[in-house]
């Protein structure tokens, strides 16, 4: 279901739906946005539970990817590659002791004059292991 557009797109026209006499149709309670053809909740998001989308949500489901298409880049662009290695040295570590090498790895960059604006946080776990992994060979 990648192929189908989620969520409402502000940036695009789109309209409301209204019903004739005001009483909404039993088929469209919590629908307000129409694009696309698609059928949308206040909020914005696919309302996949709708009839009125059934249909296209099935023919979407059925299409099979285009193989001349490329396929789309696993990593994520904007986030910097992690060491597999050095998350798997790290596992066995407790938080404390995660935090504790990313703060001496914040003092070692500081010395190389190497910029950095991450503070080491004891309950940011994850994201101090992501740290120490970015600034590790």
């Amino acid at each position: 279901m990648g192929m189908i557009q989620q969520k409402l797109r502000e940036d695009l026209p789109y309209g409301q739906v209204f019903q004739g006499d005001g009483t909404p149709d039993a088929r469209d309670a919590g629908i307000k946005f129409h694009q696309h053809g698609l059928y949308f909740k206040a909020d914005g998001s696919l309302a996949t539970e709708s009839p009125r989308n059934a249909d296209k949500i099935a023919l979407l489901k059925s299409l099979e990817r285009n193989p001349e298409e490329p396929l789309p880049d696993p990593q994520v662009k904007s986030r910097q590659y992690v060491n597999p290695e050095i998350v798997d040295a790290l596992r066995a570590k407790t938080d404390e002791e995660v935090y504790n090498m990313a703060m001496i790895l914040t003092t070692k960059l500081a010395e190389m004059n190497v910029e950095d604006t991450y503070e080491p946080m004891v309950e940011s776990r994850d994201d101090n292991i992501d740290f120490i992994s970015k600034h590790t060979v």
